[in-house]
C-alpha cells in the first residue's frame, strides 16, 4: 500500500500577484489511501477479498473528515492513523489483531472505538498484531502475542 503524493495547488491572497512576497503559501491537497496486490484477507480495503494488478482508492477516507495521516501494513491486515488522531483497522481478524472486540474479518477500514477517546500519535502492524502510541508515550497492543510481540514480558 502506498499513499498517494501530495499535490499543491497555488492560492493567492485577493488582489496580489503570483510574484508577489505576500502570497499565501499552497494548501496541501488531502492525502488518499490507495492500495493494490493480494487481497485474500481483505487486506485492501475496498469491499472485498479480490486482488489488485493496478493501485485502487480505498474510498472510506474520501470526504470523511478524517484524512490518513500513516498507515502500516501486517501480513493479512491494515491499520491507518488519521490526521485527528483516530485509528482505522481491516483485514484478518484473527487473534484480535484489528481491536474490534472479535475475531471477525473487516473488507473496508473500520473505526477502532476502544481508542476513540485516546490522542493516538503513532501505529504500526506486525504480522499478526497492532500497536498504537497515544499522548505521554503510552502504548497499546492487540493481535496475536506468540515470541512476545507484545513487549509485556
Amino acid at each position: 500500500m502506498d499513499l498517494a503524493q501530495r499535490s499543491y495547488e497555488s492560492a493567492q491572497r485577493p488582489g496580489s500577484s503570483s510574484t508577489s512576497s505576500s502570497a499565501l503559501p499552497p494548501p496541501i491537497a488531502p492525502l488518499h489511501v490507495y492500495s493494490w496486490g493480494r487481497g485474500e484477507d481483505g487486506q485492501l480495503g475496498v469491499g472485498d477479498t479480490s486482488d489488485q494488478s493496478l493501485p485502487i482508492l480505498v474510498s472510506t477516507f474520501v470526504g470523511c473528515g478524517a484524512p490518513p495521516k500513516t498507515i502500516s501494513c501486517g501480513s493479512g491486515h491494515t491499520v491507518v492513523l488519521s490526521a485527528h488522531g483516530s485509528v482505522y483497522t481491516w483485514g484478518r481478524g484473527d487473534d484480535g489483531r484489528l481491536g474490534h472486540g472479535d475475531n471477525g474479518w473487516k473488507y473496508i477500514p473500520r473505526l477502532v472505538s476502544s481508542l476513540q477517546d485516546v490522542q493516538i500519535t503513532r501505529v504500526t502492524c506486525g504480522s499478526y498484531h497492532t500497536a498504537a502510541v497515544g499522548g505521554g508515550g503510552r502504548l497499546w497492543t492487540w493481535g496475536g502475542a506468540c515470541t512476545g510481540s507484545w513487549g509485556a514480558g
